[in-house]
């Protein structure tokens, strides 16, 4: 899809896993469309292939988490996150063309992937920026540990380019760097707020990402539904159903499906008794309910 629209595209991290070990949301960066042109096509994409595109969390500004789920049960669901430069807590950390310089294609892939160097880079900056502790960690330090060892001479030069890197050649001075520098403890710091986070947490006050979700009482698979619609929301809670209109409009902005018995919501979806007692049913009109919203949000049009 992307190749043919002459756009690039590159999976960050764990590519070794693609397709068939696929066990959480696919990191990748893209450079050539603007993100409407992406999302029209990924849109268009998903409607031709028996998909539906469902959610989109814009989670940093150019950086969205794409909720894709196959048309027909079990609705299998493939989570798509996509950025330009890579970007944490308003801060720029790695620019498009780092991310891409060297880039290469596994011999038995149809897909491109980063540099050792530029992985080694990316999965350090992104620990720091999540806050990670490598000691709590030890797949990840030894996934960063081989990759530098593999590659020393490479990674030592992105460092010094990049971070300021003074320090010795060898992996336990590079993980001292890792730990005790101000360059990562900068990332590890508060969110920096720019005129375009502003702007995007406007857009997710007036446009929220989450759902209120109403339903008869007799409905025997509410459960079911929504363990099966979960992965389109940050988080999945049951709600009083005298809890106030400010509580639930705080956990649409927040991105959670929010249920609740007996209430017809106004721009939320209700399930009567047979659409709630038939979890195929149900699941069906939430995913279509949630895809029209993409659409209409986007301005799509066919």
């Amino acid at each position: 899809m992307l190749e043919e629209r002459n756009w690039s595209s590159l999976i960050l991290h764990d590519w070794e896993r693609i397709p068939h070990g696929i066990d959480s949301d696919i990191d990748y960066v893209i450079r050539g469309p603007k993100p409407k042109e992406l999302i029209h096509a990924l849109i268009g994409y998903c409607d031709e292939n028996g998909w539906r595109l469902v959610q989109i969390l814009e989670h940093e500004v150019d950086a969205h988490y794409c909720v894709c789920v196959k048309n027909s049960a079990p609705f299998e669901p493939v989570l798509l996150d996509v950025c330009w430069d890579y970007r944490r807590k308003g801060i720029d950390l790695i620019r498009n063309d780092v991310l891409f310089e060297g880039a290469w294609q596994p011999s038995d892939r149809n897909f491109r992937v980063p540099a050792p160097q530029v992985e080694f880079l990316y999965r350090m900056i992104k620990s720091a920026a999540k806050a990670k502790n490598l000691e709590s960690l030890p797949a990840l330090e030894n996934k960063m540990r081989g990759l530098f060892e593999a590659h020393s001479n490479e990674c030592l030069k992105i460092l010094v380019s990049l971070t300021g890197y003074q320090g010795g050649n060898g992996w336990d001075e590079v993980r001292s760097f890792f730990d005790k520098s101000s360059y990562f403890n900068k990332i590890r710091g508060g969110r920096k707020i720019a005129m375009r986070e502003l702007k995007l947490y406007t857009k997710r006050m007036m446009n929220p990402t989450g759902l209120l979700l109403s339903y008869d009482e007799k409905g025997k698979s509410i459960s079911n539904i929504l363990e099966t619609v979960s992965n389109a929301f940050r988080k999945v809670v049951r709600a009083e159903e005298n809890v106030s209109t400010l509580k639930i409009r705080s956990h649409l902005i927040r991105s959670t499906l929010v249920a609740q018995v007996g209430r017809r919501a106004r721009n939320g979806i209700y399930l009567s008794r047979e659409e709630g007692s038939c979890e195929e049913i149900g699941v069906e009109k939430i995913l279509d309910f949630l895809a029209t919203r993409i659409k209409t949000q986007w301005n799509f049009r066919k």
